[in-house]
């Protein structure tokens, strides 16, 4: 795959998003969806920056993180290349601040 096919997280203005930025604002999360607590068993999986399980009508983002373990990954990003990025999923107002 050449650089050019790459795909990126890129931001509303079109540029590349950079690890540790946020992608837009996505939501509000309907009953249905993964990332929405249905059992005491998934109460883990909930937003790592405060802790607390994501819920029907919350606002998310992704945050990236980097290029993981891939070694082609982690050689773009040292070359300032284009690189797929691992993401996390955090409520809005935790990666903004802005309460939803």
């Amino acid at each position: 795959m050449s650089d050019d096919e790459v795909p990126k997280l890129q931001s509303i203005s079109g540029r590349p998003i950079l690890p540790g930025e946020a992608t837009p604002k996505m939501g509000p999360l309907a009953q249905n969806h993964s990332l929405v607590v249905t059992t005491e068993a998934s109460r883990w999986q909930g937003c790592p920056a405060c802790r607390k399980p994501f819920a029907t009508g919350d606002f998310v983002t992704l945050v990236a993180l980097g290029p993981g373990d891939d070694p082609a990954e982690r050689a773009r990003a040292r070359e300032g290349r284009p690189y797929n990025s691992l993401a996390i999923p955090v409520h809005w107002a935790c990666s903004t601040g802005e309460e939803t």
